[in-house]
Formats: C-alpha cells, sequence, structure tokens
C-alpha cells in the first residue's frame, strides 16, 4: 500500500472510531435519560430532577472530551491539514483506552504518524534525497534548457615561447 492509501485509511479509521463513540455517547444519554425517568418512588424518595441533568450532562462532556479529538484528526488527516499529524497522534493516544476497537485505531494511527511513511504527505522536504529536486526531474523541463553545453579543451596550438 502507498502512504497515500495509509493516510487515507487512518482518517477513515479515526471518523468511524469518532462516529462510534458519538453513537454510543447517544445511546448511554438516552439509557440514562430513560433510566431516571422511569425511577420508583414517591415526591419525597426520588432526588431532584436536577441531579439527573447533571449526571447526564457530566457523561456526556466526559465521553465528548474522549470522541472529539478523533473526529478533529479524522478531519485533518482526511483533509490532509498541516497540523494533522499532532491530532491524530493525540487522537490515537486518547483512542487507546478504549480497548479493542480503539486501541487497534490508535495502532494504525500511531504506527503511521510515528514511522517514516507520513513524511512524503506532510512533510516532502525532508522525504526526498539531499540535494535532489522537490518533485523529481520530470517536474523540471527548465534545467535541461538552460544547461549549456561543456565546451572541449583544446590545447593551443604552438607553446608560448618563453625565452
Amino acid at each position: 500500500m502507498t502512504n497515500q492509501e495509509h493516510n487515507k485509511y487512518v482518517g477513515l479509521a479515526l471518523l468511524a472510531y469518532g462516529g462510534l463513540q458519538l453513537l454510543m455517547t447517544l445511546v448511554m444519554t438516552l439509557f440514562l435519560f430513560f433510566f431516571f425517568s422511569a425511577m420508583p418512588g414517591g415526591p419525597g424518595d426520588a432526588p431532584p430532577p436536577a441531579f439527573f441533568v447533571i449526571v447526564i450532562g457530566f457523561m456526556f462532556a466526559f465521553q465528548l472530551f474522549f470522541t472529539a479529538p478523533s473526529l478533529i484528526a479524522a478531519y485533518a488527516v482526511l483533509k490532509r491539514k498541516s497540523w494533522a499529524r499532532v491530532a491524530a497522534i493525540v487522537a490515537g493516544i486518547m483512542a487507546s483506552i478504549s480497548f479493542p476497537l480503539g486501541t487497534a485505531v490508535a495502532v494504525y494511527a500511531l504506527w503511521f504518524m510515528m514511522g517514516e511513511g507520513w513524511k512524503e504527505i506532510y512533510d516532502p522536504a525532508s522525504a526526498r534525497p539531499r540535494g535532489s529536486l522537490p518533485y523529481g526531474r520530470e517536474y523540471a523541463p527548465w534545467q535541461e534548457q538552460t544547461r549549456r553545453p561543456e565546451r572541449e579543451h583544446a590545447p593551443p596550438p604552438t607553446p608560448p615561447d618563453w625565452r
């Protein structure tokens, strides 16, 4: 696989992980809402409704704290932003907590972004050999036109007389 394909798959993996986390956040929020609204008890036995709102809000914010880096990194990687590598590393570390899917996404993202493959996409200057043209010889047609033909050295016809 090429580095461009790896980059695309890292972005899609982060996007899928973030989408799954958002879906789970929605499911957990709805579950807690229905669970707290169906609690039996009289008016004096149940905690105030503000308590439930605080618990659901805290759970939603906590889950979003771990989901947002994956979605932001997926956007950056798929759009090839200059800050995508840092975002993907942060998202990979945050996703590694969620076993097994998050760990798999984290391993793949960290393997690509901390290896040598990312340089071709995000830092092309360091990926090419030192002294070579930025995009290879086929993109530099002017070089052949500006090159002058080398003259051959011809010795003088007779040596000078130094006497």
